[in-house]
């Protein structure tokens, strides 16, 4: 085990050692804190616990983000088969990682009960990071809103940003009864788009659109659907949503999608393409 240690951690970069040494302090000061406010032998409520939260995620999270940004540039500095790459994977793995596993988006990213780290349960808590999340403590309950809300940003942003595209693009088509704006949503997850899309009356004001969802997870799926029919129901037909539940190797199949849909007017991805190497991210698109 010792031989093994030291290999490991000579080959460790400097500033990445820095950058754990800090985060490490950075977790301490922030448990204290969280006790402080809410000790073993206080009874604590959701509303509490949730003031609570957010209060030591405003105090704290700019710090947390900006070590973890600093993490990122080293780590995307060095090739993924140099020794200082395993070194880095093994050393958050074993010495990081326990500090966040009672925050439940970080347990169940890890934990990957559908098999992939990023699912749409991990998407949600995201999406809808403002909402409180039962966890063992108020430490775990900060650091859970480390990742889900303030490095959740950009997830949240990635969707405003794709809704802006999609409002643009429905302003420049007919999409009446007869000729209808049509889309599709390449591994929607959660699709927590369609609710927001669904809000914007004056965009789909007599607009007929049908959304076709593809996903091979079908928990996603079934939950995508759950939550866009109800959205959609006031537009009392004009706006359509369906699911079509197929692994993405039939997906890119040459010529699969357009046979089964045709043309689309929007097509567009939430997260899809992030798991695929280049090369099949090129032939995807």
């Amino acid at each position: 085990i010792r031989s093994d240690l030291d290999s490991v951690y000579d080959d460790l970069p400097e500033e990445y050692k820095s950058l754990s040494s800090q985060l490490l302090h950075h977790l301490a000061a922030m448990r204290q804190k969280a006790e402080a406010l809410e000790h073993e032998e206080r009874v604590f409520d959701a509303v509490t616990r949730h003031h609570s939260t957010i209060r030591l995620l405003q105090e704290c999270g700019p710090q947390f983000q900006e070590i973890w940004y600093r993490f990122n540039d080293v780590v995307l500095s060095i090739p993924r088969r140099d020794p200082r790459f395993r070194a880095m994977k093994w050393h958050t793995e074993n010495v990081l990682r326990p500090h966040f596993m009672g925050a439940p988006v970080w347990k169940r990213s890890w934990d990957k009960p559908l098999g992939y780290p990023g699912d749409y349960r991990i998407m949600l808590y995201a999406y809808d990071s403002h909402e409180y999340v039962e966890a063992p403590t108020l430490y775990d309950s900060v650091v859970h809103a480390y990742l889900a809300h303030t490095l959740g940003a950009c997830i949240r942003g990635r969707m405003m940003l794709t809704l802006k595209h999609i409002r643009a693009r429905l302003a420049e088509v007919p999409a009446t009864k007869d000729v209808p704006c049509t889309m599709l949503n390449l591994g929607c997850g959660a699709a927590r788009e369609l609710p927001l899309l669904f809000e914007m009356q004056d965009e789909l004001a007599g607009k007929h659109v049908n959304i076709q969802l593809v996903e091979q997870d079908q928990h996603a799926l079934q939950h995508a659907i759950e939550l866009a029919l109800p959205a959609a129901a006031p537009y009392q037909g004009r706006v359509n949503v369906q699911g079509l539940n197929v692994s993405f190797k039939d997906v890119l199949r040459a010529g699969a999608l357009a046979e089964g849909y045709g043309p689309q007017d929007v097509i567009y991805s939430l997260g899809l393409i992030d798991y695929f190497p280049l090369s099949t991210g090129k032939r995807m698109a």
